[in-house]
C-alpha cells in the first residue's frame, strides 16, 4: 500500500528532508501551549520574586503534567492529571534516592522506562509519552550533586518542587472549569475506567516496548564511561527516537531530526545567554519557549526541539554553575550519541525479524 510506513526505503533522503520542514497534518495545540505558559510563567515568577529563581526552574519539572490528555475534554482531563503529576512526583524521587551511585542511577533510568512504558503503551496514554518521566527521574537526579555541592536546600526538596510544578500546571488546566460556559459543556465526564478501559499491549506496541527497552539498557551501558550526569540524556533520546512507532522510517526520521533539532536549539540557547536577560526576562523567555513547545512539536519534531532544548540547558545550567559551552559540547554529544543507539537497535531488530521470517 502507498500509505504504508514501511512501503519504501527509510533511506529515503528525499523524504527525510522533505520531513525536517514539512507540517504533520496534526492541530496546533494552541490551548495545551497557552497552559502550559501560564503555569510556567506563574510558577517562576512566585519564585524569582522570591529570590530562588533556580528552584522555580527546577519546579518547572512538574509543569509537564499539563502536557498530556491535550485531545481529551477539560472534565476528563481533571481525572486524568493527578495521576500524571504523580508520576512525576515518584519519577522525581526514585531519581534523587538513586543518584548517589552510578549503578543505582543505571538501574532507576532502566526500571523508570520499564514501568512508563508499560503504563504509557499498554493504557494508550498519549504524547509526549512515556520517556518524559525519565527524563525528569535522570534531571532530579542530576540536580542532587547539585544542592549538595553549592550547599543548597535539602535534596528532598527536587520532588516537592516538582508536586509544586505539577499542583499549578494542573490548577491552571482546571481554572476554566470555573466558568459556568465552560462547565457545562462537560457535566458528564468519564471515569479513567471509561477513558482506559483496558490495558493491551498490541504485537505493535510489543515492538516498541522491547526495542526501547533495548535501546535504553544499551545506552545506559555505553554512557557509563561518560559520567553519572550524563548517562539520563543518552537514555532518553535512545528512547524517545523508538517509542513513537515501530515503523522503522518513522524512527530513523525521527532519530535525524532529533539531532537537528537539538543543534539548532542550541543556537537559540546561544542567543539567550549572549542577550543575558534579566531575572523577570528569562521567566518570559522560558514561559513563551515552554508554550511553544506544545504548539508546534505535534505539527513538526524537529522544531519543537529546537525550543524545548534551550529550557532544559536552562533549567540544568541554572542549578549547576558550569560552563555553557561545555553543556551544549555534552549535550549534543550525548544526542548524537543516543540516536545512533536507537537507529543500530532498531536495524538490528529489523534484521532479526527479516531473519525468523
Amino acid at each position: 500500500m502507498a500509505n504504508d510506513p514501511e512501503s519504501f526505503s527509510p533511506f529515503s533522503w528525499r523524504h527525510w528532508l522533505r520531513s525536517i520542514f514539512q507540517l504533520s497534518a496534526s492541530p496546533w495545540r494552541w490551548m495545551v501551549g497557552l497552559e502550559v505558559g501560564i503555569a510556567s510563567l506563574l510558577l517562576l515568577s512566585l519564585f524569582t520574586l522570591s529570590g530562588y529563581q533556580p528552584l522555580g526552574l527546577i519546579a518547572t519539572l512538574g509543569s509537564f503534567t499539563g502536557l498530556y490528555g491535550g485531545a481529551l475534554r477539560r472534565i476528563d482531563r481533571m481525572r486524568l492529571l493527578p495521576l500524571v503529576g504523580l508520576g512525576f512526583i515518584v519519577a522525581s524521587a526514585v531519581g534523587v534516592l538513586c543518584a548517589g551511585s552510578i549503578w543505582a542511577t543505571v538501574a532507576c533510568l532502566i526500571v523508570m522506562t520499564a514501568l512508563a512504558c508499560a503504563v504509557a503503551l499498554g493504557w494508550g496514554l498519549g504524547p509526549p509519552g512515556a520517556m518524559q518521566f525519565v527524563l525528569v527521574a535522570g534531571i532530579s537526579g542530576h540536580m542532587v550533586a547539585a544542592l549538595r555541592s553549592e550547599g543548597g536546600p535539602p535534596v528532598f526538596w527536587i520532588p516537592l518542587l516538582v508536586a509544586a510544578g505539577a499542583l499549578c500546571s494542573y490548577l491552571v488546566a482546571m481554572a476554566p472549569l470555573l466558568l459556568p460556559a465552560v462547565r457545562a459543556k462537560g457535566v458528564s465526564g468519564n471515569t479513567l475506567r471509561q477513558l482506559f478501559p483496558q490495558w493491551r499491549f498490541s504485537p505493535e506496541t510489543r515492538i516498541i516496548f522491547r526495542r526501547v527497552m533495548v535501546s535504553v539498557t544499551l545506552a545506559s551501558a555505553i554512557s557509563l564511561p561518560l559520567g553519572i550526569d550524563r548517562i539520563y540524556w543518552v537514555v532518553v533520546v535512545a528512547g524517545v527516537v523508538l517509542q513513537v512507532s515501530h515503523a522503522a522510517r518513522v524512527s530513523i526520521v525521527r532519530a535525524a531530526n532529533r539531532v537537528l533539532g537539538t543543534a539548532l536549539g542550541f543556537l537559540v540557547f546561544g542567543l539567550i545567554l549572549w542577550l543575558q536577560p534579566g531575572a523577570m526576562w528569562l521567566v518570559l523567555v522560558v514561559a513563551l519557549l515552554q508554550a511553544a513547545v506544545e504548539v508546534v512539536v505535534a505539527r513538526n519534531y524537529a522544531l519543537g526541539l529546537i525550543f524545548i532544548t534551550p529550557v532544559a540547558l536552562t533549567i540544568v545550567s541554572a542549578a549547576h554553575q558550569v560552563e555553557p559551552a561545555l553543556i551544549m559540547r555534552d549535550r549534543f554529544l550525548d544526542t548524537l550519541l543516543g540516536a545512533v543507539i536507537a537507529i543500530a537497535v532498531l536495524l538490528a531488530d529489523k534484521w532479526l525479524e527479516s531473519r525468523r521470517r
